[in-house]
């Protein structure tokens, strides 16, 4: 399974904040560098077909990537005091959208928010956002 352990890594911070419809949004701001590495690893997990990427980041927040059929989905869980879980499963029919998306972090975008680039699932309880760090 690809994984990116970002939990002391320069270059990347992450916050909550509460979103209006998915309940909460998690901002994701990376180097340019760690764009990089989020797309490849997007692209092992989505093009290359291999099972999910899991990302940990700093506060015990560990980020799930995998492709599914059928809608988008984001999903928040809260299983311990201190950690959390989050999962992106993403709709097989908009994978290269979502690529273009994030590759384009490092160029014309300065940040998205992946409910922006497909609509989820109404079970949906997460919105990711993506900077760039300047």
């Amino acid at each position: 399974m690809p994984y990116l352990d970002w939990k002391v890594q320069p270059g990347v911070t992450l916050r909550m904040v509460d979103h209006e419809r998915l309940e909460t949004e998690v901002q994701i701001s990376l180097s340019r560098e760690l764009i990089q590495d989020l797309h490849g690893q997007l692209q092992a997990v989505f093009v290359k077909a291999e099972a999910e990427l899991r990302i940990d980041f700093p506060g015990n927040w560990t980020l799930y990537w995998k492709a599914r059929d059928g809608e988008s989905r984001m999903l928040l869980a809260h299983p311990e005091k201190d950690q959390w879980v989050g999962t992106v499963a993403w709709s097989q029919a908009t994978v290269n959208e979502l690529l273009r998306e994030v590759e384009s972090l490092n160029s014309e975008t300065t940040h998205l928010t992946l409910s922006g680039i497909d609509r989820v699932s109404g079970f949906s309880n997460l919105e990711v956002r993506l900077e760039r760090l300047s």
